[in-house]
C-alpha cells in the first residue's frame, strides 16, 4: 500500500479504531492478554444453507465446531459492534447470509461503525433484487463461493445441479455488469477451495471468473475438518517440490485478474505462530467465539454475550500461549495441518 492509499485509509478511520491500531502496534510480541481490541471480526449470522456441501463442517459434524447456533440477532449485532468498535474490517458468513433477514442492516449497521465490510455467498440467491440492494448498500467486497468453473465441477464440489450453476453464473455476470454501470466500488471475488483433487483446474477458474467481471481470484487449501472423506487431511496441498512449482506456474501466468494462490501445508512442522488469535474475533449467533477464520465458534473459547472480558478470557488465553515459542500445548489438532500460520519456530 502506498503512503497516499495509507494516509486515505487512516482518514476513514474512527478515533477508536486509531487508538485501537495503536495499541495493537505498540503491544508486545505473543502477549497472551492482548491490550487491543480485535482489529478484524468474523460474523457467523446464520448456519442455515440451501447447499449441502460435502466440505462443509455444518453439514458433516466436525470436532472444532458446534452442532448449531441460533441466527444472530439485530440487537446482538448491534451489541457485537458497538463492544468491539476498533475493529477496522468485518466478514459476514455463514451457513449462506442471504437467508438471514437482517443481512442489509447488518451491512450498513457495521458500515456505521467505519468498518470495510465483506460477505461471503454461494450466489444462489443473487437474484435481480439482491443485485440492486447490495449495489445501494455499503458494501465492499462480495466473495462468490463457486469452487468450480464447470457444472460437473460444481457438482463435485458443491453438489448443485447445472440449474444452479447457471443461475450463479449469470447472477454473478448481472452484479458486474451492473456494478460498471453504476460506477460502483463492489469488490468481486471469487473462491476456490483447492485440494489435491481439484488443484489442476486453478488457471480455467482464473478464465472463468474473468470472463464472469470478477476483479480477483482466492485459492483456498482445503480446510482438513476431517468430517467427510472430502476434507480428510490427505486432501489438502502440502508443501512438496511439485505443488510448489504448480503454485510458482500459476503466478507466474499472464492472468487477467488479481491471483491469490493456496497457502501450501508445510510437511514438517516442529511448531509454528498465527498471527490470528491477537487480531481477529469470530462470533456465532450464539456469541460463542473463535480465535481464527478456520476454527469455528464455540462455548470453549468463550461467549461475547455473557462475558465481557471474553477476548482475553481463559479459552483464548489458552491458544495464545500455546503459540508462544517453545510450546504446543492445546493447541486445536486442526492447528496442525493449518497452513494460515506466518511462519515457524524452529
Amino acid at each position: 500500500m502506498s503512503m497516499a492509499q495509507r494516509l486515505a485509509a487512516a482518514a476513514r478511520m474512527s478515533p477508536r479504531q486509531i487508538i485501537n491500531r495503536a495499541r495493537a502496534k505498540l503491544a508486545p510480541p505473543f502477549p497472551v492478554i492482548v491490550p487491543s481490541a480485535p482489529r478484524e471480526l468474523m460474523a457467523f449470522i446464520t448456519r442455515r444453507c440451501n447447499l449441502h456441501c460435502g466440505m462443509c463442517p455444518f453439514v458433516h459434524p466436525a470436532e472444532h465446531g458446534p452442532a448449531s447456533f441460533a441466527d444472530i440477532s439485530r440487537e446482538r449485532f448491534a451489541e457485537f459492534l458497538a463492544r468491539f468498535a476498533g475493529a477496522e474490517s468485518i466478514g459476514l458468513v455463514g451457513g449462506e447470509p442471504f437467508l438471514h433477514p437482517e443481512l442489509f442492516n447488518f451491512i450498513r449497521m457495521a458500515a456505521g461503525h467505519r468498518m470495510r465490510v465483506s460477505l461471503a455467498t454461494n450466489g444462489l440467491l443473487l437474484d435481480n433484487d439482491r443485485i440492486s440492494r447490495l449495489l445501494d448498500s455499503p458494501l465492499a467486497m462480495i466473495n462468490i463461493s463457486l469452487d468450480a468453473d464447470t457444472p460437473e465441477r460444481y457438482r463435485a464440489a458443491r453438489g448443485g445441479s447445472p440449474i444452479e450453476f447457471n443461475a450463479i453464473i449469470t447472477a454473478v455476470n448481472t452484479l458486474a455488469a451492473e456494478r460498471t454501470k453504476r460506477g460502483s466500488p463492489l469488490e468481486i471475488v471469487m473462491s476456490h477451495v483447492t485440494s489435491v483433487c481439484t488443484a489442476e483446474a486453478m488457471p480455467a477458474y482464473v478464465d472463468f471468473a474473468a470472463r464472469l467481471g470478477a476483479n480477483g481470484v482466492i485459492f483456498q487449501n482445503l480446510i482438513p475438518y476431517e468430517c467427510s472423506p472430502a476434507t480428510r487431511v490427505d486432501q489438502t496441498l502440502t508443501d512438496t517440490p511439485d505443488n510448489r512449482a504448480r503454485v510458482a506456474a500459476l503466478l507466474q501466468r499472464h492472468n487477467p485478474i488479481s491471483v491469490i494462490a493456496p497457502k501450501l501445508r508445510p510437511v514438517h512442522r516442529p511448531g509454528f505462530f498465527c498471527p490470528q488469535p491477537y487480531r481477529l474475533l469470530s462470533v456465532d449467533g450464539d456469541g460463542n467465539i473463535a480465535p481464527c477464520c478456520i476454527i469455528l465458534p464455540h462455548s470453549s473459547y468463550g461467549n461475547v454475550f455473557t462475558d465481557k472480558s471474553a477476548w482475553n478470557g481463559a479459552g483464548m488465553r489458552r491458544i495464545r500461549q500455546a503459540m508462544r515459542p517453545g510450546h504446543l500445548e492445546d493447541i486445536p489438532t486442526i492447528c496442525l495441518s493449518c497452513w494460515e500460520n506466518e511462519g515457524h519456530f524452529i
